[in-house]
């Protein structure tokens, strides 16, 4: 185990992320680090299959790093659905504290503070639009966060269209979901809500969120916000 988690600790170092997300095109097959993580999640990859049954598994870690590992093991039709939101929308969201339950203890989600935030979205877009050149065109789908809760089933039919898959989500209607138990352990404390829920988009930071800061997010986030199609107004 000591080995996998140095190994782990090895791709995400700064100075060899670059060159794990060119290895989802291929090469690096002497790496030793990268054959490890890759062989590893392969093997849980596909017994999570095997043992459930699905035709899709799911990896909700969001960072380029993984999905470039996981987009060159073998037997994996591997797809990427690149979800994007607003940085002010995202910097004032993670200053918020989130309460949860874990047994009979409640818990409060870590913040952080703007700075942090930006830099961390940043890096995080960058490293995914290097991935995005190394993938074929057609197992990438970008959506905007504001998009999907406008328009979820629309949303959630093109990306099963991507991956060939049959069949339709849960919704029981336009905006309502009905979310069934899943294999989340960690994350945001809403992963974990079961039942029906409404989808709607987010955007308590056009009024709670100070003028100064929207301006100093969107000014250091610029080229990747336009790219992305928001607009420097609120």
């Amino acid at each position: 185990m000591a080995d996998i988690v140095a190994a782990q600790q090895e791709l995400g170092e700064t100075r060899n992320r670059l060159r794990v997300l060119r290895s989802a095109a291929g090469g690096e097959e002497t790496w030793d680090a990268l054959r490890l993580v890759r062989h590893v999640t392969g093997v849980a990859v596909l017994t999570f299959a095997e043992l459930t049954g699905a035709g899709v598994v799911i990896d909700t870690s969001k960072r380029p790093v993984d999905a470039a590992v996981m987009a060159g093991i073998p037997g994996v039709d591997h797809f990427v659905l690149h979800v994007v939101r607003d940085p002010r929308a995202v910097a004032h969201s993670w200053r918020r504290a989130k309460s949860f339950s874990v047994g009979d203890e409640t818990r409060t989600m870590g913040t952080r503070r703007l700075p942090s935030t930006v830099r961390r979205w940043l890096a995080s877009a960058l490293g995914t639009e290097a991935l995005h050149r190394r993938l074929p065109s057609q197992h990438w789908l970008r959506l905007r966060y504001e998009d999907f809760c406008a328009h979820p089933v629309e949303s959630m039919d093109r990306l099963l269209t991507m991956m060939g898959v049959a069949g339709r989500p849960p919704f029981e209607d336009t905006s309502t979901v009905l979310l069934g138990p899943n294999h989340i352990v960690a994350g945001n404390p809403s992963r974990f809500t079961l039942g029906s829920v409404r989808i709607r988009v987010d955007e308590e930071w056009k009024t709670a969120m100070s003028r100064r800061d929207r301006l100093l997010v969107a000014t250091s986030t610029w080229p990747l916000l336009r790219r992305y199609g928001y607009s420097w107004r609120t």
